[in-house]
């Protein structure tokens, strides 16, 4: 009788884990950032996209945990009108991004996603169009000269069938992308600005 009812609740176990199993997958998209900042005469969004591999494991009823990894960019054009520099600037990011998303399964095939990211700046870009030649980009500033580390928030949505999902999220960085630096005795940011954006994205699971 002991064996049978710990054979009954092995089996009840293993089909429960089986129905609640992780997935792992890959997923990509588009991107379209800007930078949020109050310094800018006029703001413009740089398409990108995203790329990379995520897992789902079920947490409870309706809820599951989504850590993802992958490559984005980043990025906005600029418009400036300050004493160091007047024209545009486009701004180009290259991350590895690491998001950690609670995701809540409204719906059999509808999701909401909330959750929290933290990047790591592989490289960037610079290019101006500057009519003040005290700064002038790219010379005056690179890679060295923005934070390496960007952290933020994750909103989204999602719809799933069968293996594939699609869905579109919303960041906003909380830290500052440009690094204080001392030009001609004033500390400033170049630029003075968070990685903001949407993204769009298409899912494939392979279990």
């Amino acid at each position: 009788m002991i064996l049978i009812l710990i054979g009954t609740m092995l089996s009840a176990g293993s089909t429960c884990l089986y129905a609640q199993r992780a997935q792992i997958g890959l997923k990509g998209g588009v991107n379209f950032s800007f930078l949020h900042t109050q310094d800018a005469a006029n703001r413009k969004m740089l398409p990108g996209f995203n790329n990379g591999f995520f897992a789902r494991i079920p947490l409870i009823k309706k809820w599951s945990f989504q850590p993802e990894i992958y490559y984005t960019t980043k990025g906005a054009d600029i418009t400036y009108h300050t004493a160091f520099t007047d024209g545009t600037t486009r701004y180009k990011f290259s991350y590895i991004e690491m998001p950690l998303i609670l995701v809540a399964h409204i719906r059999p095939y509808f999701n909401i996603q909330a959750g929290t990211y933290v990047a790591f700046l592989l490289d960037s870009e610079v290019k101006t169009r500057s009519g003040v030649p005290l700064f002038v980009y790219p010379e005056s500033i690179n890679t060295r000269d923005f934070n390496r580390i960007d952290a933020g928030m994750i909103l989204g949505t999602g719809f799933d069938i069968g293996a594939f999902g699609i869905g579109v999220r919303y960041s906003y960085g909380f830290i500052k992308v440009g690094k204080e630096r001392n030009f001609s005795g004033s500390v400033s940011r170049f630029p003075d600005a968070g990685n903001s954006g949407i993204s769009t994205y298409i899912a494939y699971s392979f279990n």
